[in-house]
C-alpha cells in the first residue's frame, strides 16, 4: 500500500479513498504518514459497523495522523432507518468541536438517502452502479431545497482506466462532477500505478 501510495502521488493523484475493512484504520494511517500531500478518504464508512462515538474519535485520529487532509466518506445499507440513522449521525459529527470541519461525504443511491446528502453532506460519492446524471440531479435539488448552494458540493464520480477513459471522464465532468476517482487497471501495485500512469497521460 506504501508504494502504491507514494507512487500515485508522485503521478499527480490528489487523493485517495479506502474502502471499509477491519484494517482500514491501519490503512488510513499508513497512508496519511507515508504522503504529503494526498487527500485521504474513507470510501466509505458503514455506519452499521460503527457507532457515532466510534466514528468521531476514526474521524479525529485520522484529522491528527493527515494534518487536516482527511476526507470522512460515510454509507449505510440496507436496515432500520437508514437514512434517519445518516441524519442523526452527521448532525452528532457537526457538533463535536475535533472534526466539525471535517468534509463528510456520503455515498448515496436511493432518493430519499441522495436527498438528505443534498441537505447535509460536503460531497456526494456517486457509484458505479448507479447512472451519475441522475442522481446529481437529486442531490443539487435537495440543496436548493433548503438554501443551500447547489454548486457547493463535491460531486465524486468512479471512472474505469480503459479505452473509453478520455470520453467517461469528458462526460463525467460535462454532467457535473467535481472529482474523478480513478479506478485502476491490474492486480499489482506495478500493473497499477502503470495504469494511472496512463490515464494521467491520455486525460488532459
Amino acid at each position: 500500500m506504501v508504494e502504491y501510495v507514494t507512487g500515485a502521488e508522485a503521478l499527480g493523484i490528489d487523493c485517495c479513498w479506502v474502502a471499509d475493512a477491519p484494517d482500514a484504520g491501519n490503512v488510513l494511517h499508513a497512508i496519511a504518514t507515508c504522503t504529503r500531500s494526498l487527500l485521504v478518504g474513507t470510501g466509505v464508512m458503514r455506519l452499521e459497523q460503527r457507532t457515532v462515538a466510534g466514528i468521531a474519535t476514526a474521524a479525529r485520529e485520522m484529522v491528527d495522523a493527515s494534518a487536516g487532509r482527511f476526507l470522512l466518506g460515510l454509507g449505510i445499507g440496507p436496515g432500520e432507518r437508514p437514512v434517519e440513522r445518516m441524519r442523526a449521525t452527521i448532525a452528532a459529527l457537526r457538533e463535536d468541536r475535533h472534526v466539525e470541519q471535517v468534509p463528510i461525504y456520503v455515498g448515496a443511491i436511493g432518493p430519499r438517502m441522495l436527498r438528505c446528502t443534498g441537505e447535509l453532506a460536503d460531497g456526494w460519492l456517486a457509484s458505479t452502479h448507479v447512472a451519475f446524471e441522475p442522481g446529481l440531479i437529486a442531490v443539487q435539488q435537495a440543496a436548493e431545497d433548503c438554501g443551500r448552494r447547489p454548486d457547493a458540493l463535491e460531486r465524486c464520480v468512479p471512472v474505469w482506466v480503459g479505452p473509453d477513459l478520455v470520453r467517461d471522464c469528458e462526460g463525467a465532468r460535462a454532467a457535473g462532477a467535481t472529482m474523478i476517482r480513478l479506478i485502476p487497471a491490474g492486480s499489482s501495485v506495478a500493473e497499477q500505478l502503470s495504469s494511472l500512469q496512463e490515464a494521467k497521460a491520455r486525460l488532459p
